[in-house]
């Protein structure tokens, strides 16, 4: 994500402070999420290419592709942002190059789980979300859904497999 802003512009000295501590979270995070300052005062050449013309202004890129980031300018709206759409998804096929240890630890902990008790859990995770919760909270729960679908699906795969051979 790029904040496009100018030293002047209230509404850019006013986000400064969230920005910076979405970058300083994000710095440590091994999710390769990259949060960047463009200063047009300094560097306008570069906002003219990239077309800025009002501050702040957020763009954030998936695949090399440039998308604009109209969401809330806050916080909790930036990390919630980055939770939701930018974090890379851990992968129960992949879990040594694609999962946090947290997330690892969690897959180790489902895997061998019948569909049934699978489908149970994604369902009291999915009425959590309902609930107030901090944007890391909620990214966590979401990635729980995540790896608990892919599991749901190897097993209905793998039981699949077992009917046909019978």
């Amino acid at each position: 994500m790029v904040r496009y802003f100018q030293s002047w512009c209230g509404h850019s000295i006013r986000m400064k402070p969230d920005w910076d501590r979405l970058a300083a979270k994000m710095e440590g995070d091994p999710s390769q999420v990259f949060i960047a300052d463009v200063n047009c005062g300094s560097h306008k050449m570069l906002c003219d290419m990239a077309g800025v013309t009002t501050y702040p202004t957020v763009r954030y890129y998936i695949d090399g592709r440039e998308h604009p980031y109209d969401g809330g300018r806050g916080f909790e709206a930036l990390l919630g942002f980055v939770h939701e759409e930018l974090l890379l998804q851990c992968d129960v096929h992949d879990v040594f190059e694609t999962c946090s240890d947290k997330a690892a630890k969690y897959v180790d902990k489902w895997r061998r789980r019948e569909s049934n008790v699978l489908k149970k859990e994604i369902d009291r995770l999915q009425g959590m979300e309902s609930g107030d919760m901090t944007p890391d909270l909620k990214g966590w729960v979401r990635e729980r859904e995540h790896i608990l679908s892919q599991l749901m699906k190897t097993r209905t795969e793998i039981d699949n497999a077992g009917e046909e051979e019978l």
